[in-house]
């Protein structure tokens, strides 16, 4: 999705080819697995909302985020605590400032945690407008944080601070 790319095509411009590589990578292995685990809610999610009535979502999506919440706060502190010494282990200790991006990024991969699966139900009440507006907010939002790291800072850990702190805005606002 252009949501996913536009961060390694914007570091490998703004900053360099390696800082998109060192991105890429945390990308990947953070939130490769997170992918596997939000399809896998938002099947059961949406098979659960086709069962139950309309007046019964609010206390499904209640149950069904809180317990997200719960699933993903103890996964974003880890991350958080803990990439910048498991990624110059595991990849050599010029994969550090990956570990840092990791870690920048717990905080939007708590709140994508919670909120993706969640769209679902979008769809499971034929308003698929909603998942479109959600996805333009948020990949407004995402951008805009990139280039506030950027245009403020100059520096790529920034633009992923930034970046994560407005793309968990962006998941708040639909959760």
């Amino acid at each position: 999705s252009a949501g996913a790319q536009i961060p390694v095509l914007f570091l490998a411009s703004f900053f360099s080819p390696s800082v998109a590589g060192l991105y890429l990578l945390t990308q990947r292995v953070v939130f490769g697995p997170l992918g596997i685990v939000q399809q896998a809610i938002s099947q059961i999610l949406f098979s659960h909302a086709q069962e139950h009535k309309t007046e019964e979502y609010p206390r499904l999506l209640s149950n069904v985020h809180k317990n997200l919440l719960l699933t993903s706060l103890p996964i974003g502190c880890l991350v958080c605590l803990y990439s910048p010494y498991l990624f110059p282990f595991a990849f050599g200790d010029n994969w550090l400032e990956a570990g840092n991006f990791a870690r920048a990024l717990s905080l939007m991969l708590v709140f994508q945690l919670v909120s993706s699966p969640l769209t679902v139900v979008f769809h499971s009440i034929n308003r698929s407008d909603l998942t479109l507006y959600y996805n333009i907010v948020l990949l407004a939002l995402r951008i805009s944080g990139l280039f506030v790291g950027y245009l403020i800072f100059n520096s790529s850990l920034s633009a992923i601070v930034w970046f994560s702190m407005l793309g968990s805005i962006g998941y708040l606002i639909f959760s």
